[in-house]
């Protein structure tokens, strides 16, 4: 049987009360039958003394009981003895045969039925004739009083321990009636996504329990609701991966039975139905390539070098310059150079892939800035667009898989709704910031936070 800690406690002290008080009352018990005795025996030796002194003979005596006898060597009393105070024949004996033996005092306790007799014997001789002369005491009172005293012992002893325990327990129980309260909140916790929340009452150590178990409380909700976005984000991504895979194969089939089945096709159809192919293979290997990247970017460790800012961004502009002169689009780079340690290939697709976000959005013939300073040991990098903007839910979802503000527009430039995905994880991968912000009809900007000075992350790699 499962035994609660008060009861335990209760048990517990039960059991050392007992223990030590048993040893303390017998100890005690002993000791003041030990004084009492010893001051009976030197009362019987002093009042034995002085019967030796006063020249004790054959015929001395009142009676056994208080008074003093001569024994011959034979043990054989000058007097009949009382019976009933009389200790055992064979202890008589024994104890004259030694006294006639002894050169001094002897002293001994003896039972004489239910009494106990104090005996106190010496040798002396009278006429030539050697006795053992004999002095009694009754001290059965001390013995009666012994075992009346262990009796109120052992009750006290027994009241005094259950009382101590039954306190002990009771207090325990009482301290501990809070944690009872904790056990349910968190038994009622455990069976559904309710939230935990404590009161934060009683004694220090328990509003230190308490704060714990709230916080801890609170980390597992906050824990929960990211594992719970987690996988709500996983299935979006997978919807909207099925989607946009199946958008585009369905048009490249569509347009490729058509010029399976049609017997006469013109020029101008059969570029069409080409044109469709091809741009949705286009869309495709765009897609793939994304998602290729983005695997490629949370499966692996960064591989971190320092490298100048300025050939880093002129190689991004070089990648570039075809897709902005297309649309006449102008790439500005202000700020100073600067020495940073980065991935550069991941680096590289984070600014391409911002500067195309940037293109998408962006007008015919406007301009695009990319700015960068030094603050606090940070490289700040900002790409501004004066594009169409976003809202501020708009930008709250910039960067979930396959969201797109305009899907019309974006799948007609060719995107996919991963290049903000793609540049968050990066981003991540770095120790680096994000911010996203914009206005309607003004433009984006984001504005990167980057360590200028690191040691590359210890990452395992995702096997499969």
């Amino acid at each position: 049987m499962k035994l609660y800690t008060w009861q335990r406690l209760f048990l517990g002290v039960l059991a050392f009360c007992l223990v030590a008080g048993g040893i303390a009352a017998v100890l005690l018990v002993q000791s003041a039958f030990s004084a009492s005795l010893a001051r009976e025996e030197a009362l019987a030796v002093s009042m034995h003394a002085e019967a030796v002194a006063a020249g004790a003979s054959p015929s001395d005596g009142d009676g056994f009981f208080g008074g003093s006898r001569l024994y011959g060597e034979g043990g054989a009393p000058s007097e009949p003895l009382p019976s009933e105070l009389s200790p055992d024949d064979e202890a008589l004996s024994a104890f004259v045969s030694e006294v006639t033996q002894a050169e001094g005092c002897l002293v001994r306790v003896e039972p004489a039925g239910d009494a106990r007799l104090l005996l106190v014997g010496s040798p002396i001789t009278r006429g030539g004739q050697l006795y053992a002369f004999l002095s009694v005491r009754d001290v059965t009172p001390l013995y009666e009083n012994r075992h009346s005293l262990s009796v109120r012992a052992l009750t006290a002893l027994l009241l005094g321990s259950f009382a101590v325990a039954a306190a002990a327990g009771a207090v325990c129980a009482l301290l501990l009636r809070p944690l009872s309260g904790v056990n349910r909140a968190l038994r009622r916790s455990t069976s559904g996504p309710q939230e935990l929340h404590l009161p934060e009452r009683g004694g220090q150590e328990l509003r230190a329990l308490t704060v714990s178990v709230n916080s801890m409380a609170q980390a597992t909700a906050e824990q929960t609701r990211l594992l719970q976005e987690t996988a709500d984000s996983r299935k979006r991504f997978a919807d909207s991966m099925a989607h946009e895979m199946k958008t585009p194969l369905t048009s490249i089939l569509c347009m490729a039975d058509l010029l399976r089945i049609k017997r006469s096709v013109t020029e101008s159809e059969r570029l069409e139905y080409a044109g469709v192919i091809v741009e949705e293979a286009k869309r495709m290997r765009a897609l793939s390539s994304k998602l290729l990247t983005l695997a490629s970017a949370d499966g692996t460790s960064p591989d971190f070098r320092e490298c100048l800012l300025s050939e880093l961004l002129e190689e991004v502009r070089a990648a570039m310059q075809p897709i902005l002169d297309r649309r006449s689009l102008r790439l500005t780079l202000a700020g100073e150079d600067v020495t940073l340690s980065v991935d550069r290939q991941l680096f590289q697709t984070l600014l391409i892939n911002l500067i195309d976000n940037a293109a998408k959005a962006s007008a015919d013939g406007q301009q695009i800035l990319l700015y960068h300073t030094v603050q606090d040991g940070n490289l700040l990098l900002a790409v501004i667009d004066e594009g169409i903007g976003m809202t501020e839910a708009e930008v709250r979802r910039a960067t979930e898989a396959f969201w797109m503000a305009d899907k019309s527009r974006s799948r007609k430039e060719g995107g996919a709704g991963l290049g903000l995905t793609l540049c968050s994880e990066i981003v991540k991968l770095h120790d680096a910031a994000m911010t996203i912000t914009s206005e309607p009809g003004k433009g984006t900007t984001v504005q990167l936070t980057v360590p200028l000075r690191r040691k590359a992350p210890v990452r395992e790699k995702k096997e499969g």
